[in-house]
């Protein structure tokens, strides 16, 4: 299992990985929720969730960050509210929906810093 979760993230993160060659891009943002949604298993499914947490929990830091040093955030969450990483795929399948860019190429993580203040 901690395998599979360092080969998610190093496809997420666009690190690639090492068996990849230098020039292959990561999957883009639409592959990977295609993918997560019709050929992951549900243990595959829940690592893909972590990592799109992690990825939210990254911006969210650097906001909290950028808020110390007095200088205008990534984005303004909204307040008193959470939302489960579920949730944040289905609002990034729906917002590259919406801007016709699914499944073309498109960062994961682009994606959930945009879909984070949509």
């Amino acid at each position: 299992m901690k395998i599979r979760v360092v080969i998610w993230a190093a496809l997420i993160s666009g690190i690639g990985l090492a068996i990849e060659p230098s020039h292959a891009e990561p999957p883009n943002a639409g592959r990977l929720l295609e993918m997560y949604d019709h050929e992951l298993d549900e243990g595959a499914q829940k690592e893909f969730e972590l990592i799109i947490s992690y990825i939210a929990d990254g911006f969210g830091w650097a906001n909290a960050e950028l808020r110390r040093r007095k200088t205008p955030p990534l984005y303004c969450p909204p307040p008193k509210m959470a939302i489960t990483a579920p949730q944040l795929i289905d609002i990034c399948a729906a917002q590259l929906l919406r801007i016709n860019r699914y499944p073309i190429r498109y960062p994961i993580k682009l994606l959930v810093l945009r879909c984070s203040f949509h």
